[in-house]
């Protein structure tokens, strides 16, 4: 009898392209050697067919999806949108579907994550000035992926995600140099974002590595 504790996996192999996300999605790869070609391709369409230019980062929303039952009904035989012509035999089946239930295992580590990661952000007092009402986050980073983490910490929040504009720039001195890696991001508020960076250079604390992000919304909606 085959081992109970060799569990088959699925690997998600994700790089993010420079233009991410503004005009192009994650390049996924999916490794697991139970699973067949033609069901593998179908799961990035799925993947893939979630993400819309300018709409944000979408990784987390994979994840959610993948956490989710549709997976499970998806890989199963003769349930969802199974690509036409797959027939898995029944052992398969109860590898694919072991290998969900591992994708979504690995899915709550992230967001576990990702709560670890929420919890050393620092919140603004929402402001509210005529018609708008923003609200200051900032954040300790080192990396890009860092970056990436706190951006998507910020938008498991549903407020911040459905904010009309969340303006983001962030300035990391590179180790044992005088080189910075930074960038900045407007999401359709025009040079907010360069204009945030810029405060970043002007503050140019020693040390101090830091992302910060404002959102804002209507006033209709305040946080």
């Amino acid at each position: 009898m085959p081992s109970r504790t060799a569990r088959p996996h699925i690997t998600l192999k994700i790089q993010l392209p420079e233009d991410y996300p503004e005009n192009s999605a994650p390049d996924l790869e999916i490794l697991a050697a139970h699973l067949p070609q033609q069901t593998r391709s179908w799961l990035i369409d799925q993947l893939q067919a979630r993400f819309s230019p300018g709409c944000g980062p979408v990784i987390y929303d994979w994840l959610e999806w993948l956490r989710g039952e549709g997976l499970l009904d998806d890989l199963l035989p003769g349930q969802g949108e199974t690509p036409a012509g797959t027939k898995e035999p029944h052992a398969e089946a109860a590898a694919a579907s072991t290998a969900a239930e591992e994708a979504a295992s690995s899915a709550q580590e992230y967001l576990s994550h990702l709560d670890e990661v929420g919890s050393h952000i620092l919140h603004g007092e929402p402001i509210t000035e005529k018609r708008s009402t923003f609200q200051a986050h900032l954040a300790r980073v080192d990396t890009a992926k860092g970056v990436q983490e706190v951006m998507e910490a910020l938008l498991k929040n549903n407020k911040i995600q459905n904010a009309t504009h969340n303006i983001m720039a962030f300035r990391i001195q590179l180790p044992n140099s005088d080189t910075f890696l930074q960038d900045c991001d407007d999401d359709g508020e025009s040079a907010a974002g360069s204009r945030l960076l810029h405060l970043l250079q002007i503050m140019d604390e020693a040390n101090i590595d830091m992302l910060a992000a404002t959102s804002r919304r209507n006033t209709e909606s305040a946080l």
